[in-house]
């Protein structure tokens, strides 16, 4: 029996603690901070398994989130960019 061997990645960026939801919610960058550098130092993940985080696509989105909550986001980022663009 032919075993496969998978590698393990760990997707992060120092950019992901500039994102805030709001005061509530239950993602706290300082926690992913923490916990990224607690198993750096532990030695249960190495730099070379660190990946840094893209864009998800909305097909990607979708197999996540309920339509309704999808669409109202891109409809607010659209928003956004066309703001900005007008900037």
């Amino acid at each position: 029996m032919q075993q496969h061997l998978s590698k393990t990645a760990y997707v992060y960026s120092d950019k992901l603690l500039q994102y805030r939801f709001h005061d509530q919610h239950p993602f706290n960058q300082m926690r992913l901070k923490l916990t990224t550098e607690l198993l750096l130092n532990a030695n249960l993940l190495s730099p070379e398994q660190i990946v840094q985080p893209r864009i998800a696509t909305d097909d990607e989105l979708m197999l996540i989130h309920k339509y309704e909550i999808t669409s109202k986001l891109l409809s607010m980022l659209h928003m956004a960019l066309s703001v900005k663009m007008r900037l």
